[in-house]
């Protein structure tokens, strides 16, 4: 198993796209085109991008021969899913399901998410009978791309530990789940004597301890982390349950690698498990583009926090990220406590 590249659309068209038998059961539909599957390639790709995990091309381990994919899709409206689909000819051996394993422990063991879903059109009694081996639950019923769609559910508890894990480049890469505000040692090594990692020093800000605090280590050693917290904010005078992300910090020397993304798109999930509707971070103007590419949205109203002397106006820039498709703001925003 290794994440889809571009270069995999040919052999993607022949084992799933151009397969009227496999597409007929995916909620995208049927496709029977080259250039389709080149589109799905550059979409997983693009995901793989914004997310730090995605899709796989799945091979034979003896010939190599393309299987078909697996893997997991971070979806803005539900979260993360687990979807499969087998060439015909492969089907029937357990493929789906050994690599389906693979990458529930990805999602667990590695990146630490709440839950992941699968969603599965009515009838589709194969790929039902995978999802419940794998320890899914029904989950109730939900429209993906227009179609009615069964879910099922997936908890880490109730998830067997993979036999294999899969080639996502991560070598030993973890996120670590800390209530708190995590360890004064971790967040002295991520900063690595800088005096002002995050750019705000010279604002005079008192900010809010984070109820919850992601960890990534990699050899051992903290590599960056990132924490949130859940809180009742004002959006244009209406109480929405929002988490505020910050503290996002990556080791000077390993950025530009993505971990920030993985972190970040993990961080979400969370906050979404516990109900939050809407994430909002306060940021330096520079880190707009980095937000923007991993699908955030940047805010034009005003933004008010409290201090110890008062209310105060933020200084900084405002991105949101919705997770219960509500309507942006159009006046104001007060986090109605601290900064984050």
């Amino acid at each position: 198993m290794e994440p889809i590249r571009r270069g995999d659309s040919d052999d993607l068209f022949e084992a799933v796209v151009g397969q009227d038998s496999v597409m007929r059961w995916l909620a995208t539909g049927r496709a029977d085109s080259r250039s389709a599957a080149r589109a799905m390639c550059d979409d997983h790709v693009a995901h793989w991008t914004r997310h730090g995990y995605g899709d796989f091309a799945v091979r034979d381990a003896a010939t190599h021969a393309f299987l078909g994919r697996v893997g997991l899709r971070n979806r803005a409206e539900y979260g993360v899913d687990l979807g499969f689909a087998v060439h015909p000819g492969a089907q029937g051996r357990g493929i789906a399901g050994e690599a389906g394993r693979a990458c529930l422990d990805l999602a667990f063991r590695r990146l630490s998410l709440p839950a992941v879903f699968a969603f599965v059109l009515p009838g589709n009694t194969a790929s039902i009978s995978v999802l419940r081996r794998l320890g899914a639950q029904a989950d109730g019923t939900v429209q993906s791309s227009g179609l009615h769609c069964l879910r099922h559910r997936f908890d880490p508890a109730g998830t067997a530990t993979a036999e294999h894990v899969v080639d996502d480049g991560g070598a030993d890469f973890r996120l670590i789940h800390v209530l708190g505000p995590g360890s004064p040692g971790d967040g002295a090594a991520l900063r690595a004597g800088l005096s002002d990692p995050f750019g705000v020093n010279g604002l005079a800000l008192v900010w809010d301890d984070k109820q919850h605090t992601f960890i990534a280590v990699s050899e051992g050693r903290p590599v960056a982390s990132a924490g949130w917290l859940l809180r009742n904010m004002a959006f244009d005078g209406s109480l929405r349950r929002a988490a505020g992300l910050g503290d996002v910090l990556v080791h000077p020397a390993h950025r530009s690698q993505g971990i920030a993304r993985t972190v970040i798109s993990v961080a979400v999930e969370h906050a979404r498990a516990v109900g939050a509707e809407t994430m909002i971070l306060l940021c330096r103007p520079d880190l707009v583009p980095l937000y923007t590419q991993l699908g955030w949205s940047r805010l034009s109203v005003p933004v008010t926090f409290q201090q110890p002397d008062g209310a105060r106006t933020s200084p900084l820039t405002t991105m949101i990220y919705d997770l219960a498709d509500l309507p942006h703001p159009t006046i104001s925003v007060d986090l109605r406590g601290l900064p984050f």
